[in-house]
């Protein structure tokens, strides 16, 4: 009897609250999706900077393929820290995406005199790949178009510099 006393009640209040429902979840996972993806950015740039330090100090110490060993190896160890790669996965070829649906990452590295750089590529599967193709602006074909073309992958490419160390 209560029950149906509460419910006669609240008549009007069901149509706003079917309007603003979806909008609450919209905003949720818009949220969680961001805050997801600026994690994924903040331990790709950690990684790149780890690569660079490392390159610079052992450059000045060891012949240059032993250091770019050694860099690399500490930029895979900061990915698998992060949670970003696993421990058996190796890097991708430069400019080389992974499947559809996998996550991959490639290291560069070089070495302008004074300065050393490391530039990570990182490639996140994207949820729904198909999305973008719901807006008429983004379905547009260009061959050269941004994150979105990337075969359902969104692309982090962070590059850091480092100062050479060298062996006194």
């Amino acid at each position: 009897m209560r029950v149906r006393g509460f419910a006669g009640g609240c008549r009007g209040e069901v149509v706003p609250w079917l309007l603003m429902l979806p909008l609450l979840f919209f905003l949720f996972f818009f949220a969680a999706v961001y805050l997801h993806l600026d994690a994924v950015r903040a331990g790709v740039a950690m990684a790149a900077r780890e690569g660079a330090r490392e390159y610079g100090v052992q450059l000045g110490q060891l012949d240059p393929s032993t250091a770019l060993s050694a860099a690399r190896g500490r930029v895979k160890l900061t990915l698998v820290r992060e949670g970003l790669m696993s421990p058996q996965d190796a890097f991708l070829p430069p400019g080389q995406a992974p499947p559809q649906g996998g996550r991959g990452a490639s290291a560069e590295f070089w070495d302008s005199g004074e300065w050393v750089g490391c530039a990570v590529t990182y490639y996140l599967p994207c949820p729904l790949p198909g999305l973008p193709r719901l807006l008429p602006e983004l379905a547009r074909p260009d061959p050269n178009g941004p994150w979105w073309r990337s075969k359902g992958h969104f692309v982090f490419r962070v590059a850091a510099s480092a100062k050479k160390e060298y062996k006194q």
